[in-house]
């Protein structure tokens, strides 16, 4: 277990470096230049397209590389230097040194500004999602074990981002904005120091986890495809495939359920009725009220995260995901009927709530791809996935330009409805096409709820069973209940809890 507060301390190191220049980077850009949002708008642009384009391409090559620690160590060294480029940018900005200067000079500073922005998120994306996602997955030795580790780092996500803006604000109290720029470079060298020291036990357990899968693959064996009948070896795929386009095939061939969720995921994004709401709500109420709601978003974000463990082994990941999903919908319903009367506090208060739907949700997708897709292929595809929710921000951000009145701000919550009802859509008609091929192809990765129908198997044992010469299918076909057994323990406490 102590692998898993490794990676909590990993990820809350980086939760908060990340959390702290999200917050202070407008603040500084916009008291710089008050007269204009351009050059906060720009290096928030700049940073979409850096985790659009940029982050599945250093995914791809993080996937490439055959020792997981160095790569990573490599990714956070680029990112350090770029951070701090960035970081001392925005000194110069805080300084107020550029306003005197010519038109052309400032457009230059600007374009270079969004560079390194862009190149910041998209390491940022990567570097995050390897620690979250990728490792968690490699290192859990159960599925119940998987489940507690995505929780966690989710809590510990949820702590950063609440706590960080107070201890910046204060900061930024005491020293201004280009002094907390400063002090936030010199945490960043701190915090990759801690990183590079608290990653070595689990650089260590990765690289047996890898020697053993590789002797495994030596003998001829492999990890078999959740969906095909065909055996074949995923833990080093050819460099060919290690391309967007392989990396969509992967996709492809993932369980129908997992797909949905994933792309209802991506719709998801297409909202406004979330955090993006501010600009609207501070129009609407005092600023103490907005801070009191962005701060109780987080607290029920944290209940949200805490229990979707307990609901993901009562009902299992696919119930977990579609209720989860469902109560968002109820939710995003009472915030909708409340814009469009004209009631703000059922507004803010449907939307805070929405919070523990999404958790469900989002955590029981997350487990399910780790479940469903080759260790290899978790950095890209979740890359490639994030990328995706990129677009999907962009199309809401484009409505927020063209009826960027707060009188017209319903218009975009109503489309935020509408995508989050097309996402529960996706979500229920992939979980009954499954239903419908139940029986015909193999168990579904879904089909099982952790631990409890493969006795707290770990992945690398149930990896063995699949090498035993047999079929994909057949090997599945063992860890599955029969169907009146699945009946009886449906809604049932499968294992017990370790939290």
């Amino acid at each position: 277990m102590y692998w898993q507060w490794s990676v909590c301390v990993l990820y809350t190191l980086r939760c908060i470096s990340d959390r702290s220049w999200d917050f202070l980077v407008p603040i500084a850009i916009a008291n710089a230049f008050p007269d204009t949002l351009l050059p906060a708008s720009a290096v928030e642009a700049a940073q979409t397209v850096g985790r659009l384009v940029l982050a599945p391409k250093v995914a791809l090559w993080y996937a490439g590389q055959t020792s997981q620690r160095p790569a990573y160590l490599k990714l956070l060294f680029v990112e350090l230097v770029n951070i701090s480029l960035y970081g001392c940018m925005l000194v110069l900005v805080a300084q107020h040194l550029l306003q005197d200067q010519h038109t052309y000079v400032q457009c230059a500073f600007l374009f270079l500004a969004c560079i390194v922005a862009a190149m910041e998120a998209g390491f940022k994306v990567v570097l995050v999602t390897v620690v979250s996602k990728n490792w968690a997955a490699e290192l859990s030795e159960s599925d119940i074990e998987l489940t507690h580790a995505n929780s966690r780092v989710t809590l510990c996500n949820l702590a950063a981002a609440a706590a960080t803006p107070l201890i910046v604000s204060c900061i930024s109290t005491a020293l201004g904005h280009a002094g907390t720029a400063a002090v936030l470079i010199c945490w960043q060298a701190l915090a990759a120091a801690l990183i590079t020291i608290c990653s070595r036990g689990l650089g260590e357990k990765l690289s047996a986890f890898g020697a053993s899968e590789g002797e495994k693959q030596g003998g001829g064996g492999g990890r078999h495809d959740i969906e095909s009948n065909d055996s074949n070896s995923t833990q080093n795929p050819p460099s060919e495939e290690l391309s967007l386009m392989g990396v969509l095939r992967e996709w492809s061939k993932l369980p129908i359920e997992v797909r949905g969720a994933m792309l209802a995921l991506v719709v998801l994004f297409c909202t406004v009725i979330s955090e993006s709401s501010t600009p609207w709500i501070a129009t609407q109420v005092s600023d103490t009220t907005v801070a009191a709601w962005r701060s109780s978003m987080q607290v029920v974000g944290f209940l949200g995260a805490a229990s979707a463990p307990f609901g993901i082994q009562y009902l299992g990941l696919l119930r977990a995901a579609r209720l989860g999903q469902g109560f968002q919908s109820c939710c995003v319903t009472v915030a909708l009927v409340s814009m469009l009367t004209g009631n703000t506090m059922p507004y803010l208060v449907a939307v805070a709530t929405t919070r523990i739907g999404l958790w469900w949700f989002m955590l029981a997708e997350q487990q399910m791809v780790q479940r469903a897709a080759p260790i290899m292929y978790l950095a890209p595809l979740f890359a490639t996935e994030g990328s995706a929710q990129q677009c999907a921000h962009l199309v809401m951000l484009l409505v927020n330009m063209v009826y960027s009145k707060p009188s017209q701000f319903f218009i975009s919550v109503i489309i935020s409805a509408c995508a989050t009802y097309t996402a529960t859509l996706i979500l229920n008609l992939a979980a009954c096409f499954r239903s419908k091929n139940q029986g015909k192809d193999c168990p579904g990765v879904c089909d099982q709820q952790p631990d409890q129908h493969e006795g707290g198997k770990s992945r690398n044992q149930r990896s063995d069973q699949d090498e035993e010469g047999t079929s994909s299918c057949e090997s599945d076909e063992t860890l599955a209940l029969p169907e009146r057994e699945k009946d009886d323990v449906d809604g049932k406490m499968g294992s017990e809890v370790y939290i």
